[in-house]
């Protein structure tokens, strides 16, 4: 025994199935039995023209202009939100980097200076450094 196969109905003939049934005064059941369908699915046909009969059934896949500026509305917060989380991953980020200062008076001041590290971090002992060498052992 064989499954039945689906049927599908364009627009206009559902359209027209459902004025029969409002502007024809015919009963929904009369209807159906004489086109061959099912009374439920006419009946949903129905209830779908009487929610909005200007967007009548869509079909797959495609909504109503309303839905459809929602869903796009949506996408863009979710877009716009995940850009935010970014940056102010970045912001932190970028707080936390220690910033160097290449002033000249640098390299006046440390007894040691290497050209290719302008921040100072790892220069050679000298009088600078043991101060604050000094300083972190007693603390």
């Amino acid at each position: 025994m064989e499954p039945k196969q689906r049927r599908v109905f364009d627009k206009e003939f559902k359209k027209r199935t459902v004025e029969l049934i409002i502007q024809g005064g015919k009963k929904v059941k009369e209807v159906a039995m004489d086109l061959g369908l099912e009374s439920n699915d006419v009946y949903r046909w129905v209830r779908e023209y009487n929610r909005d009969p200007q967007d009548l059934f869509p079909g797959k896949g495609k909504l109503k202009p309303e839905d459809e500026e929602l869903r796009q509305l949506k996408r863009q917060l979710i877009d716009v939100t995940e850009e935010r989380d970014i940056l102010k991953k970045a912001v932190g980020i970028f707080s936390k980097v220690k910033r160097c200062d290449t002033d000249s008076s640098i390299k006046e001041t440390l007894p040691i200076w290497k050209p290719e590290n302008p921040c100072g971090t790892n220069i050679e002992r000298g009088k600078g450094q043991q101060e604050t060498d000094s300083e972190t052992n007693e603390g």
